[in-house]
């Protein structure tokens, strides 16, 4: 829409600025709200997907509740007839219904004009005296190419987002009932456009492509031809979307040429009557055979199935379970539970198949006369396995890290917090109800909460936790007050042999008003955890039972070469009831001995989660050195952490924790820096 406003002229009288990806998805609630309103935009446009409308409308309210004047404009595959939450939202001025470059232009040339009422541009939705006005539609664009590249024109630079995402075809040829793509008739970028992008892109130096849309294009040969010219060393890893069916010897071969290394492949179902409801219709046999093309070239893929079909069962999705199982592909399963979306046929036809779903997004099934609400649950735990929460990067303490240039100690010794202005995703908080006051972490938990960022991990450290409750919900609430899209992650580290109950008052102090989906396991936005030492509680298994049924929990271990802890961590790899173990090595241990207990661990207990609280990298960068590690992977961030530290006297220690390739980084300049330093003469 950006380029379509350059292509008209229209950047040298309006700023159109994108915000970016860390900005719009990293940030908290009120973070984004205030960043949106300190630029102070004439107007402001939200993409509604079923996954960020309820979240970005809540935002939309927030920003015109303090800039009354703005104009809000919505558009993307969530702006339709059939969604009301969005035709009724109060705070939007204008949406979009359908494609969007044109329309978009017109708004912008409107609102120039002074105009307030748009009867004249097409597809739109607007307010007027309170009631909304539905203008005729537009024709969607055939000849694509006439829209201009961001990614040719610098709008876009795919190394901020880590990847690339083309689409080079517009509509899909299949009529799923499910989907909304085949309501758009085919249009196509040409391959000369796919190939330029292709080219600028290939200088950004990223290294995946993702197309996106729902089937390769026409041109699907000539595009590979083209992939295959800029791509000769494969350096570039490309993913897409294709039909198992459809592959043959040549289509496989020119995947792997172009360094195709996975695709997504729907399945959906073997049962034929659910198969008939969504105008789908499946060869196994050609089925079987695409995935085996697949797997003599090392390809990977993912194969996609649904969970709620009309006219499917338990039964029958047991059967597809067992068709992937039987053909090696259980493993490799993308499970879905249906959702009926806006402009979908299938929505259309809901009360016909007598299905019962949300009428907000995601648009969840809730249940059908062949799928109960049971069933429904039994098949996502046999499809997914039983929910169990695990967030291994919330799980690392960095405190004891060292890197160069940061400092280890920085506390303040006085309690103060207007110096904090950084985002933090982080907090370890010392909680000691004889020293700590609730009003001071409220006062800091107010503070917080216009900086914290997604997803947030609070890690509360307490000798008694029953009467620190007080304390963590006066640092809790008013975080959550501001923040209700919020994604948590809530750690209680004790010895305290506490009741586990204690774990769901902690949850009633965060009021989520919604629910992720991530890959057919529906959680709620807050994940909880207890870590417990495994030496002092060990004998305690009526707890951990007890425990088990609510939170999962970590028992953590302390291991040095002082200690026989070989028996120690054998007996604990054999407890049913935890999620798994959290070490810590002495900083006094050798690097040989940490590498001994590194392959132990792993050798031992492979089923199990290990995680290693305070690795030293400073150590382990020589034996990096010296080829040790191979084996041994860190497990890291995505995105650099920003950790505040808080003890029990309320001194501040703001932490950085890099990303993974930063953290590598750093130890390259560890090893360069030593190697100088050895060659260094003294002075004197």
């Amino acid at each position: 829409m950006k380029s379509m406003a350059y292509k008209e002229g229209l950047l040298k009288k309006v700023d159109i600025e994108i915000l970016s990806e860390q900005e719009t998805n990293l940030s908290s609630d009120s973070a984004l709200i205030n960043l949106i309103i300190s630029k102070s935009p004439d107007m402001l446009g939200f993409s509604l997907y079923m996954w960020n409308s309820i979240r970005s409308l809540f935002i939309a309210g927030k920003v015109k509740k303090n800039l009354p004047n703005i104009k809000i404009v919505m558009g993307g595959p969530e702006v339709t007839l059939e969604t009301r939450h969005v035709l009724d939202d109060p705070a939007i001025d204008i949406g979009c219904l359908g494609e969007g470059e044109f329309t978009f232009i017109e708004i912008i040339k409107s609102v120039l004009n002074g105009q307030s009422d748009y009867a004249n541009i097409k597809s739109v939705f607007y307010k007027k005296q309170g009631k909304n006005i539905v203008t005729p539609p537009r024709e969607p664009t055939k000849d694509l190419d006439v829209i201009p590249s961001p990614y040719l024109l610098g709008f876009i630079n795919p190394k901020d987002y880590g990847g690339a995402w083309l689409e080079n075809v517009r509509g899909c040829p299949f009529k799923c009932a499910y989907c909304t793509f085949p309501k758009r008739p085919l249009g196509f970028f040409s391959t000369k456009r796919i190939y330029e992008e292709l080219k600028v892109i290939r200088k950004s130096k990223v290294k995946h492509v993702h197309f996106v849309n729902g089937a390769f294009a026409p041109n699907f040969y000539e595009i590979c031809e083209k992939i295959k010219k800029i791509n000769k060393d494969k350096k570039i890893c490309f993913y897409g979307f294709s039909y198992a069916e459809h592959l043959n010897e040549r289509t496989a071969d020119l995947l792997k040429e172009c360094n195709f290394t996975g695709l997504d492949m729907g399945l959906q179902s073997v049962n034929v009557t659910a198969l008939e409801a969504i105008n789908r219709k499946n060869n196994l046999e050609k089925f079987v055979t695409g995935i085996n093309l697949l797997r003599e070239r090392n390809i990977e893929f993912v194969i996609d199935i649904i969970i709620g079909l009309p006219g499917d069962t338990l039964r029958g999705f047991k059967r597809t379970l067992k068709f992937l199982k039987d053909n090696k592909c259980n493993d490799i399963q993308q499970t879905f539970l249906l959702s009926l979306l806006p402009g979908a046929k299938l929505r259309g036809e809901a009360e016909k198949y007598g299905i019962k779903y949300q009428d907000t997004p995601p648009f969840f099934t809730i249940e059908t006369p062949c799928f109960s609400k049971n069933d429904i649950k039994k098949a996502i735990i046999l499809a997914a396995g039983k929910p169990r929460l695990s967030f291994p990067e919330s799980l690392i303490s960095h405190c004891n890290i060292q890197y160069p240039w940061l400092p280890q100690k920085a506390a303040n010794n006085s309690f103060k917090i207007k110096y904090l202005n950084n985002p933090v995703n982080k907090v370890i908080l010392e909680l000691d109800s004889s020293r700590q006051k609730a009003d001071q972490l409220k006062l800091i938990g107010k503070r917080l909460s216009r900086i914290v960022s997604q997803p947030f991990t609070v890690w509360f450290k307490t000798r008694n936790v029953e009467k620190d409750l007080v304390l963590m919900e006066s640092f809790l609430s008013p975080i959550a007050a501001s923040n209700p899209f919020l994604l948590w992650s809530i750690i209680v580290e004790t010895d305290d042999d506490f009741s586990a109950s204690i774990i769901k008052q902690i949850k009633k102090n965060i009021p989520t008003k919604e629910k992720i989906n991530d890959n057919c396991r529906t959680y709620a936005g807050i994940q909880t955890c207890i870590i417990r030492s495994w030496r002092n509680n060990k004998k305690n298994k009526l707890w951990s039972e007890n425990t088990n049924k609510i939170s999962p929990f970590f028992w953590s271990l302390n291991i040095s070469e002082e200690f026989n802890w070989q028996k120690e961590a054998a007996d604990l790899l054999r407890e049913k009831n935890s999620a798994g173990i959290l070490v810590d090595f002495n900083p006094k241990s050798g690097l040989d001995f940490i590498i001994n207990a590194i392959s132990f661990l792993r050798e031992k207990g492979a089923a199990k989660k290990t995680l290693f609280r305070n690795l030293a990298f400073d150590r382990l960068s020589s034996a990096l050195r010296r080829g040790k590690l191979k084996d041994i992977s860190i497990i890291g961030t995505n995105q650099p952490e920003s950790v505040l530290s808080i003890d029990r006297d309320m001194n501040m220690l703001p932490i950085l924790t890099p990303d993974s390739e930063t953290t590598m980084d750093l130890i390259e300049f560890q090893i360069k820096l030593r190697k100088a330093l050895k060659r260094r003469k003294p002075k004197l």
